[in-house]
């Protein structure tokens, strides 16, 4: 099953982000734990908290994210800030211990002049303080697009954090997908390369989490501007083969596309028809290999993506068909994509049932085709 929540605000407490993620067919979530400009916390409501907890057992609300506030800056060159820095980590860990499904994410941070080099020891500075005391909860570093002088734009910068710290077995990544595309990791045309690449350098065993952002703007622009799922230059076709891919289809995905809540369960619905099914993806399974446990930094996984794809595209087409109606939230898709308006009239009246049909009577190429059968399939 897909594990798909978004960002919720934590304002009125825990429970009412369990109610209102259940309301918009989440089954995971991620939250603040702040004001996501810094400064302090409301005290914890453990009342509140139980009640979360017997709700998400009883809704089966899977791993939820806390996300540290923006402001943090782990390698600031000022010694107040990063005191605050310390601080804010070490009071969001004590308040998580209340939750162990729990995992925590934060930027690690600019090193504003400083270089790079200094800016990741003084991360990893941060992170052995923090990791002296017994937490439980997963740290997961995210990759970063490299705007200005932000640290973890690479996957070697955030290895080499992770080389730094002790206790090792508590980090993991999270990986955004406008951030690293617009890093300049070709996640739309070589996802299988671009996941080679993080398993040689940090390890597939540390990824965690998923971010899943569309860009407003082109590979390797280093912008860090999200666009709602569709809305952007990767597109739907990429966010398909993500969710659906061996390695990462298990984890939990939190969108952070500029929508609220109504937008968020339209994209929710959308990656929920994209997603194969297990019977379909038992083929795919059976051919990668198991990992045997281990320590996370002795996992070494080498197996060949070649082909995957092909296959797993072959069973989204399989299962893709055109609505007898077009919604009116497919036309705002539609208008986005910029197909006609007699285009869609002539997919809706001839209702064609292959790629092929649907590009010969509407005129619309077989790449938009293709996201359109995925956007378009019925409603279960």
């Amino acid at each position: 099953m897909l594990k798909i929540g978004c960002h919720l605000s934590s304002s009125k407490g825990f429970l009412a982000m369990g109610e209102t993620a259940v309301s918009i067919g989440a089954n995971t979530f991620q939250f603040v734990t702040r004001n996501p400009r810094g400064g302090s916390a409301k005290p914890l409501n453990l009342k509140d908290v139980e009640r979360y907890l017997e709700f998400a057992e009883t809704h089966k609300i899977g791993t939820v994210l806390a996300h540290a506030p923006y402001t943090l800056n782990a390698c600031a060159q000022k010694e107040d800030l990063r005191d605050f820095a310390y601080c804010t980590v070490q009071d969001d860990l004590h308040r998580l211990s209340y939750f162990p499904e729990a995992m925590y994410n934060f930027h690690p941070g600019s090193h504003v002049g400083q270089g790079e080099e200094k800016g990741i020891s003084l991360i990893a500075d941060l992170l052995n303080r923090i990791l002296e005391e017994d937490y439980k909860t997963t740290i997961l570093l995210e990759t970063m697009a490299g705007k200005g002088s932000e640290i973890g734009r690479s996957f070697e910068e955030l290895e080499s954090i992770i080389d730094k710290v002790e206790k090792k077995q508590q980090l993991g990544v999270c990986l955004d997908t406008c951030h690293v595309y617009d890093g300049g990791y070709d996640i739309v045309g070589n996802l299988d390369a671009v996941l080679a690449e993080f398993d040689e350098i940090i390890g597939l065993c540390r990824l965690k989490a998923v971010h899943l952002n569309d860009s407003m703007n082109p590979m390797g622009s280093h912008k860090d501007r999200h666009a709602k799922i569709g809305g952007g230059s990767i597109g739907v076709n990429a966010f398909a083969a993500i969710i659906n891919h061996p390695y990462l289809r298990k984890l939990p995905f939190y969108l952070e596309t500029p929508n609220e809540l109504p937008g968020y369960q339209q994209e929710i619905e959308l990656l929920k028809r994209t997603e194969i099914k297990y019977n379909d993806l038992k083929l795919i399974d059976d051919n990668m290999p198991v990992l045997e446990k281990a320590e996370a930094e002795e996992v070494e996984i080498k197996a060949k993506y070649e082909g995957y794809i092909k296959l797993q595209m072959a069973q989204v087409e399989k299962v893709r068909k055109l609505e007898n109606k077009l919604l009116p939230e497919d036309l705002d898709y539609l208008n986005l994509k910029g197909i006609s308006l007699e285009a869609r009239q002539k997919l809706d009246k001839f209702k064609p049932h292959s790629i092929g049909q649907a590009s010969r009577i509407s005129g619309i190429s077989p790449a938009d085709v293709s996201v359109l059968l995925i956007y378009l399939e019925q409603r279960r």
